[in-house]
C-alpha cells in the first residue's frame, strides 16, 4: 500500500502544471481566501511564495479591496511592506511577481480545492522522499500517509457553501436556463440550469431516443459558447447523428443525402456557427468521472445520455450498482454545474394483456408512473429532479403521452401544471415532438 500511494504521488507530483503562482494568483479574491486559506500547507511553497501568501492577509487586514490588483499589491510589498530586501531577493520577488502577471486561474470551486489538494499531497510527497534519503524507514512513511491521506480529499473537509444573497440568486436563476422545445415541459418543468439530473422513461420501442434528440437540437440551438456532450448507448454515433441533423433540419434523411454541402452549411447556421456544438461519444460502460473530465475539457453547457443504466459503476450487488451508479450521475450535474438529461426504461407492468372476442391482445399505459420505472424500489426515482414518463396506443402510432410523474422544479409557478398529462403528436422520419 506504501508503494502504490507513494507511487501516485510522485506522478501527482511530475504530470501537475499547477505553479506557486497558481495557488497565490487565485487568493488574489478575498472570497477565496477567507474560505480556503486556513487550508493551505505553508511548507509545500518556496520561501518566497510563503512571504507573499503571509502578507495577502496583511494586505487584505489593511485594505478592503475584493480583489487585489497585481500592480498595485506589488508597488506595496516593495516600497511600504518590504523596502529593505537586497538586490538579489529583489530580483527573486520581481520574477515571481512577472510570472503572477502571466498565470492565469479558473474561477471556480472545484480549480480551487484542485489546486489546494495538489500542494497537500506535494508536501506529503516531499516528506516521504526526505525520510528516503535519510533512513529509508517505511513504518515512519506509513505514518505520514496515515496522517496526511485519509483527509487529503477537501470534500471531507466540510467547507460550507457561500452564504450571500447574491450567490443564491445566481444559482437558482432560471430564466436564463435552457428552455424546452416542447411548450408542456416548459409548463411544468422550466428552464434548465446547471445541476438539474433528470429523465425520460419508457417502454422499448416507444420513441426515448427520438424526444431525447429533438429536445437536445432545441437546447443546443440556444447555445451560443460551449458544448451539448451527447453520450450514446443505442444505436451506432453515425445513426444518431443522422437523426440529430434531421431534427435540427425538419429534412429527411434522404433529403441530407441529395444535398450535403447546402444541409451542412444549414447546420453550422442553426448550431450558431459551430459544427461541432454536439459532440458524441460512445458511452458502454463509461464511468462518471470520465464523464466529469469530458465535460471540463470541452466547456459543456449540457449532458445527454442515452441510456443511463449502461453506464460503468464497478459493484457485484446490482441494487448497490445501480444505486451507486444513479447517485454518482446526480453528483456529475452538481461538479459540472450542468443539466444531465438521461433516459430509462420501464417495466412491463406498464403494458397489459385483455382478451376480446376470443384472442388476447397487449395494450400500453398512456400515462406512466414513476413505481414504473425498471428497478424503481432501489432509490432510482429518488435521484432526480424530474422525470418524464411516455406512454403509447397501437391504435395511434404518431402520439405519446408524456407525463411527469416527478418533478421538484418550479415550471411556470402553476401548481396544476407541475404533474402533468399531455398528448404530443411525433414526426418519426425526422425525430421532431411537437405540442399537440
Amino acid at each position: 500500500m506504501v508503494y502504490r500511494l507513494f507511487r501516485f504521488i510522485i506522478l501527482l507530483e511530475k504530470t501537475s502544471l499547477i505553479t506557486d503562482a497558481t495557488l497565490l494568483k487565485m487568493f488574489f479574491k478575498r472570497e477565496v481566501y477567507d474560505t480556503y486559506s486556513n487550508l493551505v500547507k505553508l511548507a509545500a511553497l518556496t520561501p518566497e511564495s510563503r512571504v507573499v501568501f503571509k502578507d495577502l492577509h496583511t494586505y487584505y487586514e489593511t485594505f478592503q479591496d475584493n480583489q487585489i490588483d497585481l500592480a498595485q499589491f506589488r508597488i506595496w510589498f516593495h516600497q511600504i511592506k518590504h523596502p529593505e530586501i537586497n538586490d538579489n531577493k529583489h530580483s527573486i520577488y520581481s520574477g515571481l511577481f512577472d510570472v503572477l502577471a502571466s498565470t492565469e486561474v479558473e474561477d471556480s470551486k472545484e480549480f480551487v480545492e484542485k489546486t489546494i489538494s495538489y500542494f497537500k499531497k506535494r508536501l506529503i510527497r516531499k516528506q516521504i522522499e526526505d525520510e528516503l534519503m535519510a533512513n529509508g524507514d517505511l513504518e515512519v512513511i506509513q505514518n505520514i500517509l496515515e496522517a496526511n491521506v485519509s483527509d487529503s480529499d477537501l470534500q471531507n473537509q466540510n467547507i460550507p457553501v457561500e452564504n450571500s444573497a447574491r450567490h443564491i440568486i445566481s444559482r437558482t436563476k432560471r430564466d436564463h436556463g435552457l428552455t424546452w422545445g416542447l411548450n408542456c415541459l416548459n409548463q411544468s418543468i422550466g428552464p434548465l440550469i446547471g445541476g438539474d439530473f433528470g429523465c425520460v422513461a419508457a417502454l422499448v420501442e416507444s420513441g426515448k431516443t427520438a424526444l431525447l434528440i429533438s429536445q437536445t437540437v432545441h437546447m443546443a440551438k440556444q447555445i451560443k459558447e460551449g458544448k451539448v456532450l451527447f453520450f450514446n448507448n443505442e444505436s451506432t454515433e453515425e445513426v444518431v447523428m443522422s437523426r440529430l441533423w434531421c431534427s435540427t433540419l425538419g429534412c429527411t434523411l434522404e433529403d441530407i443525402r441529395q444535398h450535403p454541402d447546402k444541409c451542412e452549411e444549414e447546420y453550422i447556421k442553426q448550431m450558431n456557427g459551430d459544427l461541432n456544438r454536439v459532440l458524441f461519444f460512445e458511452a458502454h460502460q463509461i464511468s462518471s468521472s470520465s464523464i466529469i473530465a469530458k465535460a471540463k475539457k470541452y466547456n459543456a453547457k449540457l449532458i445527454v445520455i442515452d441510456t443511463l443504466d449502461d453506464l460503468g459503476y464497478d459493484s457485484q450487488n446490482e441494487v448497490l450498482r445501480v444505486r451507486g451508479l444513479y447517485q454518482s450521475l446526480r453528483r456529475v450535474a452538481k461538479i459540472c454545474n450542468v443539466p444531465v438529461i438521461g433516459t430509462t426504461q420501464c417495466k412491463a407492468t406498464a403494458m397489459y394483456k385483455k382478451r376480446e372476442e376470443g384472442y388476447t391482445d397487449t395494450h400500453f399505459k398512456r400515462y406512466i408512473g414513476w413505481e414504473e420505472l425498471d428497478q424503481s424500489t432501489i432509490g432510482k426515482p429518488s435521484t432526480f429532479d424530474f422525470l418524464i414518463t411516455m406512454g403509447k396506443d397501437i391504435a395511434f402510432p404518431n402520439i405519446r403521452y408524456i407525463h411527469t410523474p416527478k418533478n421538484k422544479l418550479p415550471g411556470d409557478g402553476h401548481e396544476y401544471h407541475r404533474y402533468i398529462k399531455r398528448e404530443v403528436n411525433v414526426d418519426w422520419t425526422r425525430s421532431q415532438y411537437y405540442d399537440k
